[in-house]
């Protein structure tokens, strides 16, 4: 069969509906996310086909692996193999064929396919064999599916073997025809208590991590600059003035109840218009009272948590080992005493 026959992907759509509805067993079909991926692959392959029979070869070809990254199956990545054959992407076709070749080697269809394009690409492109245990490979920067690929010859590229512990590099390049073997081997992992740095191979991790020094402020192991604790002794004293304000007005407003309380008390007649008035500037004197005491108690409970916090702040948090604290903070409190922004439900006698 010609790989390059447009009607190839209809005939190429049935063979891939056999062969992913019955790579899979019967019990993993009833699971749900495996159902799903089916359907994905199926949609997939479909976009992927539409794609081909419009001659956009690219689209094609993506599509096609994306299908066979969602429900691997020989079709699908033969069908990939040849969209990109399509587009010429002669490095990735042979790729992919080298990958039928190896992963189903007792489907005929597929070893026959993917040799076909290694025939017709292998010898005008760069082979490269990685071997490395428990590794992810990186081509250029992009993920890859394999551990041996083909490059175009005479283009240097870097191949990147990530580990848990780490990653190593080569830059590779070749001629035409040439075979590639890296190997690569597990960094060690840092010591403890120390950053892993950059990539094991080459240091630069560890020549950075040399280069840096520490900010002198922060050898104390206290995060906080002096002007934070100067702005809470700021706040702490604006809030003391205001107790003592509210304080006053509160012993005030006393007096004044009182007063109205003594005339009210000494009216002859309690019924009277008279009398009546001066038991409703005494109650109005009694109910202002009550309110301001009220805050008078927040204001007094304000403080004193200010103070504390204040107090821990220097104690605890506060770096006073140097440094310009104006360089680092910025903010600025400033406490309104007209209308304080405290509200609280007690209850008390006036």
């Amino acid at each position: 069969m010609s790989l390059k026959t447009p009607i190839g992907p209809l005939l190429w759509l049935i063979y891939a509906i056999v062969t992913i509805g019955f790579s899979a067993p019967a019990s993993a079909q009833d699971e749900d996310g495996r159902g799903r991926s089916l359907k994905a692959a199926a949609k997939a392959y479909d976009r992927a086909t539409e794609a081909y029979l419009a001659e956009d070869y690219d689209s094609a070809a993506q599509w096609f692996e994306t299908a066979n990254r969602m429900a691997p199956s020989p079709a699908a990545l033969i069908q990939a193999a040849r969209a990109h054959d399509m587009a010429e992407h002669g490095a990735r076709a042979a790729t992919l064929g080298l990958r039928l070749t190896t992963k189903y080697p007792d489907d005929e269809t597929a070893t026959q396919i993917g040799q076909d394009i290694l025939d017709r690409h292998a010898d005008k492109l760069v082979r490269v064999d990685v071997e490395c245990e428990g590794c992810t490979v990186e081509l250029d920067g992009s993920l890859l599916g394999d551990r041996s690929f083909f490059l175009e010859p005479d283009v240097t590229h870097r191949v990147t073997a990530s580990f848990e512990t780490g990653s190593k590099h080569e830059e590779v390049q070749g001629a035409a025809g040439e075979v590639k073997s890296l190997s690569f081997e597990a960094p060690p992992p840092p010591p403890p208590g120390a950053d892993a740095g950059g990539e094991g191979d080459d240091g630069s991790g560890a020549a950075a991590a040399g280069a840096l020094t520490a900010d002198p402020r922060d050898q104390s192991g206290k995060p906080l600059p002096p002007i934070v604790t100067w702005i809470g002794a700021g706040v702490t004293a604006a809030m003391l003035v205001g107790s003592i304000v509210v304080t006053l007005d509160v012993n005030s407003n006393v007096e004044s109840f009182t007063k109205k309380a003594k005339e009210w008390q000494a009216c002859p007649d309690k019924e009277s218009e008279t009398c009546m008035d001066l038991k409703a500037e005494a109650q109005a004197k009694l109910d202002a009272g009550a309110g301001k005491e009220t805050l008078r108690t927040v204001m007094w409970i304000g403080t004193g948590v200010a103070a504390a916090g204040t107090a821990a702040i220097a104690l605890f948090l506060t770096d006073w080992s140097g440094g310009d604290a104006a360089d680092d903070v910025s903010l600025m409190l400033v406490p309104n005493l007209q209308q304080p922004g405290v509200v609280a439900g007690l209850r008390g006698r006036f």
